[in-house]
């Protein structure tokens, strides 16, 4: 893999974390105030990192926390760096983040549904 590949997949991964993390908040906002779902976003990403930082811990944690998949060096992709691991496959990685990406909005729009009936 070339730099400028894993370069562009590391910038695709990243922004598609940020998307998802945002529209996981606008899916929490439906359903409570903004400012607790903003604070509920906000302590999952630090708690997140936090307890990514361990080392031997299962492999489906790394998964269950969406903060790694913007981090290059957690996806094998910045071997130039000498913090890269072998935590995550970008593969998995990019199809998990696409999958929920999916489901928030399903859900977003039942709920709008939901919401212009009543």
């Amino acid at each position: 893999m070339n730099v400028n590949n894993g370069m562009g997949i590391l910038l695709f991964s990243y922004f598609l974390m940020i998307y998802v993390i945002i529209s996981l908040q606008s899916l929490l906002k439906m359903f409570l105030n903004s400012r607790i779902a903003f604070l509920i976003v906000n302590i999952y990403i630090v708690f997140s990192c936090i307890s990514i930082s361990e080392k031997g811990l299962p492999k489906y944690i790394y998964y269950l926390s969406l903060s790694n998949y913007g981090m290059g060096f957690k996806q094998n992709l910045g071997k130039v760096n000498s913090l890269y691991t072998d935590d995550l496959n970008i593969h998995y990685s990019i199809f998990i983040l696409l999958v929920l990406e999916v489901a928030i909005l399903i859900a977003s729009a039942l709920k709008v549904k939901k919401m212009d009936v009543i």
